[in-house]
């Protein structure tokens, strides 16, 4: 469930659609926020918001701060649990 978790991560945030790349960045996050209690951050919101209801697309540096935001957050969630609670979140749900 791992591997299938990041590969499909690792495809769906690497699309060639910056946009939607972005979208599913912050719906990752969303899940991951969701499970740990914590919080979405702010600029990975509005990177999203910009993504999803401007009409212009995003740039690579836009896409590539959103992928570092993400990457620090999940890494963040992950080292903030406990043993079996990295197990769980690694494992069973597939988040990590």
């Amino acid at each position: 469930r791992r591997r299938l978790a990041a590969r499909s991560r690792a495809r769906k945030f690497g699309q060639a659609d910056s946009n939607r790349a972005v979208i599913e960045m912050y719906l990752y996050m969303e899940k991951v926020a969701a499970r740990t209690g914590g919080a979405v951050d702010p600029a990975l919101e509005a990177l999203a918001k910009k993504a999803a209801f401007s009409a212009h697309v995003l740039t690579e540096p836009e896409r590539e701060t959103a992928r570092t935001l993400t990457e620090q957050a999940a890494d963040t969630a992950d080292r903030s649990r406990s043993r079996l609670g990295r197990l769980a979140f690694r494992y069973i749900l597939g988040l990590y």
